[in-house]
């Protein structure tokens, strides 16, 4: 069993298909550097990786978020630049240049569920936001359904 398989975040850096790097986020509450400097937590030695390139935070709430920290290429998340933080979920496309970056074993929040972005979304980014997570679901619909018999009830 791999440490994702067992709920530790997983980042595998890739270049074209040969794995460069496969490396775990193991304490939370840990901002995570990345870049060609030996001082990063991540060092990765590539020419399109920046010295100080992107921060990788995992939170106590196992969200990780990333950010770029100043890059000369940039972070390219699902086919856009982003400079963060923004919040990365499973097999998400993160781009270093020809680098692509993968994160595995991320567990969803169902708090954030609810917060929908375009860059998760291959449709129109207008769209209502969704939850896949039932009990969230249930919820939210008995929050609309009191809020609901509390409107009628004074109104009569």
């Amino acid at each position: 069993m791999n440490l994702s398989e067992k709920g530790t975040p997983v980042l595998e850096v890739y270049d074209r298909d040969t794995l460069l790097a496969r490396i775990p986020f193991i304490q939370k509450g840990k901002n995570y550097r990345l870049g060609r400097d030996p001082s990063n937590d991540l060092v990765i030695s590539h020419e399109q990786v920046s010295r100080f390139h992107l921060s990788i935070y995992r939170g106590w709430d196992d969200v990780l978020t990333i950010r770029d920290t100043g890059s000369r290429n940039g972070v390219i998340l699902n086919g856009k630049r982003v400079s963060g933080p923004f919040e990365v979920r499973s097999d998400d496309d993160i781009r270093i240049g020809q680098l692509k970056c993968l994160i595995k074993g991320i567990k969803t929040n169902p708090i954030h569920c609810l917060q929908e972005n375009a860059l998760h979304s291959s449709e129109k980014s207008d769209r209502i936001p969704y939850c896949k997570n039932p009990i969230i679901l249930l919820i939210i619909s008995g929050l609309f359904l009191v809020s609901t018999i509390v409107l009628i009830v004074s109104l009569i």
